[in-house]
């Protein structure tokens, strides 16, 4: 489940972020539009004066960059069409731009990633390779039988999600290939003060409620939280969980949640919207946010993910049926478009 992002912990350290950075989610997808045009156009001057020292050590030189240029027009042509964007802002205040293409000489897309330091002037990544495939499923036009609404108040934002493996590194898997990485962000960030402790990040304590009615089947509430930037990988992954039974060969599973903050038992009924605990960091969560998703056991990782059809949901502020995807900002609004 340690799943939230490639480039996540690209920094060593966490530098405080108390007041919004100047360049925006706006700006970065904007400079990962204009790199991404100077790359194609062999244009690599610019870029290489921009890696970070890091990178530069990585890439060798110029010419190794303008090589690595060279080859991949060489062997896949022009960019054909965007599949995808998004740009999410990361621990240690990198920005990353991911973007999903189809080439001209290739039937397999690939994934174009670029990560800027605060200011925009740094290149701290940059990677062009394969997407993978997306685990096989039965389940892609399934309909949910239990109507379902977010597990977590206000906006969030969607940090893993969709049915592409560059939107959602879940989709690799089988059990969890629709499920949902959430974090919440405050005045436009994931923490204040330095991020060193789990309680400096917005999420951290945030109400998780049942996303539908059913019963409690598992409740773990035994792991502890751990130190940002750290996971624990002796713990289960799923860290302290829940596992609602809906009745109708639907489970939810959510996990990563706060210690000690299960306000429900194996046997309890809900119903959607209860609040069941609290967003935490446990598990192999290298910082708080929520996994949730949907199977047919109610066994983690024995399970079929099954796609999820989210009432009352507004996306990026808008209503829709369409479900979100890795960059949108979700919340559920009464009256919203439902299924």
């Amino acid at each position: 489940m340690k799943s939230l992002l490639v480039l996540l912990l690209a920094a060593a350290a966490l530098p405080a972020l108390a007041q919004a950075p100047a360049f925006t989610l706006k700006d970065a997808q904007a400079l990962g539009d204009a790199d991404t045009a100077q790359f194609y156009a062999a244009n690599t001057s610019p870029i290489w004066d921009a890696l970070s020292p890091e990178m530069k050590k990585n890439v060798k030189d110029p010419a190794s960059l303008q090589d690595i240029q060279h080859k991949v027009t060489q062997m896949f042509g022009k960019e054909e069409r965007v599949l995808h964007e998004s740009v999410l802002l990361t621990p240690g205040n990198i920005f990353a731009y991911t973007r999903i293409v189809e080439f001209e000489k290739s039937e397999q897309s690939f994934l174009i990633q670029w990560s800027f330091t605060a200011d925009g002037k740094t290149i701290a990544g940059f990677g062009i390779h394969l997407e993978p495939n997306s685990a096989p499923t039965k389940f892609a036009d399934y309909k949910d039988k239990t109507p379902l609404i977010l597990p977590v108040s206000g906006a969030w934002t969607v940090y893993q999600g969709g049915d592409s493996v560059g939107e959602n590194y879940h989709a690799a898997t089988i059990d969890e290939r629709s499920a949902y990485d959430l974090c919440f962000l405050k005045d436009g960030l994931l923490y204040s003060g330095d991020g060193s402790k789990s309680e400096d990040f917005a999420g951290f304590g945030q109400p998780v409620r049942a996303p539908g009615a059913g019963k409690i089947v598992s409740a773990i509430d035994q792991y502890a939280d751990n130190t940002p930037g750290k996971s624990n990988d002796t713990d289960p992954k799923s860290g302290n969980s829940i596992v609602i039974d809906h009745g109708n060969g639907e489970f939810s599973m959510l996990a990563h949640l706060k210690s000690g903050s299960l306000k429900v038992k194996t046997g309890d009924t809900v119903k959607a919207g209860d609040v069941i605990a609290q967003l935490g960091q446990s598990g192999d969560a290298p910082i708080p946010y929520l996994d949730y998703h949907l199977q047919n056991t109610a066994v983690w990782g024995k399970g079929k993910g099954l796609p999820i059809q989210f009432q009352h949901l507004l996306v990026n502020g808008k209503p829709t049926l369409t479900p979100p995807v890795r960059g949108d900002v979700i919340e559920t609004k009464t009256g919203a478009v439902t299924k």
